[in-house]
């Protein structure tokens, strides 16, 4: 999964792919449906202007912006010409997760970890 949005929030981000893709967007709101643009995810140079903003603490200093374009994947359509996948996920309002916002592997892939090693080796500990 990519990313699994709340009913209002899921709203608001399909209005946002309409934007992008003049229209051309085509959204599951099912739970774990997807939207897909009918181009490469390349054509679309918009994605860049759009971020997911997450605070974690009351504190506005506090966040982490996440770009649209880290949920979005090239595949092939089919007349065989490249389409965009956007993997954001509709969230049933039954759900008991339907008010969180759910980052899911696309997103985790996208992190890594930078640390020192400051070990000792002598002697091995």
């Amino acid at each position: 999964m990519g990313l699994g949005l709340p009913a209002a929030i899921y709203t608001e981000v399909v209005t946002l792919l309409e934007d992008i893709s003049s229209g051309g967007v085509v959204c599951d709101a099912t739970v774990d449906g997807i939207c897909v643009m009918p181009q490469a995810c390349s054509s679309y140079t918009s994605f860049s202007s759009y971020t997911f903003l997450f605070n974690f603490t009351s504190s506005s200093a506090n966040y982490m912006r996440i770009p649209l374009a880290t949920f979005a994947t090239n595949v092939k359509g089919s007349g065989g010409s490249a389409q965009c996948n956007i993997e954001i996920t509709y969230l049933s309002p039954d759900n008991t997760q339907s008010s969180n916002v759910i980052l899911g592997g696309m997103f985790f892939q996208e992190m890594f970890g930078v640390f020192t090693n400051d070990h000792s080796t002598d002697p091995v500990t």
